[in-house]
């Protein structure tokens, strides 16, 4: 799936409707998707502008400490995709509840951002530049989710995709 808030986000938004693009062996199906979808209230983008780094650090502290609001609304809905896109979820809102337990439950992860070069797709077709970000478990490593930020994404994301279903640890990106 490949995703675009209305607004020109890079990522599901709150504040109105988006395209997902879902890509199969057959083709490429368009879809619309809203936060209701999802189960979640809409939020304008104003709700979701970060600051400098404390007011940031201060606002993902608080996300993970179990303050409601906004933030956890976007969390949710871009975490619904990424189970939805990993075979975990068949539907936005059982997206939305998985991932609400897990980031009720305090699950231990980390974020990663590698560079796009890391991963050999993106070496055999000699697009290199851009990165990617990654939800892995601090623990064990798996990844949890992905969002590549680079010029074949489309290309690579079934690298990704692959590595996500055999449960394997990011190093094999």
């Amino acid at each position: 799936r490949v995703i675009s808030g209305d607004e020109g986000l890079d990522e599901l938004s709150l504040a109105g409707g988006n395209e997902v693009a879902v890509v199969t062996p057959d083709g490429v199906q368009m879809q619309r998707s809203t936060a209701a979808d999802a189960g979640l209230p809409s939020h304008p983008i104003a709700a979701i502008r970060g600051g400098d780094a404390i007011y940031n650090a201060k606002a993902l502290r608080d996300l993970l400490q179990g303050e409601h609001g906004p933030y956890r609304d976007a969390v949710l809905f871009n975490a619904a995709a990424a189970l939805m896109i990993a075979g975990h979820a068949s539907e936005w809102r059982e997206g939305v509840e998985e991932s609400a337990e897990a980031l009720d439950k305090g699950l231990p992860v980390r974020v990663m951002k590698l560079p796009t070069a890391s991963v050999p797709k993106a070496q055999v077709l000699r697009k290199t530049e851009g990165f990617l970000k990654a939800v892995v478990h601090a623990e064990t490593g798996k990844i949890l989710g992905v969002s590549l930020l680079c010029p074949e994404a489309n290309e690579m994301v079934n690298t990704v995709k692959l590595a996500m279903d055999m449960d394997a640890d990011y190093t094999v990106l």
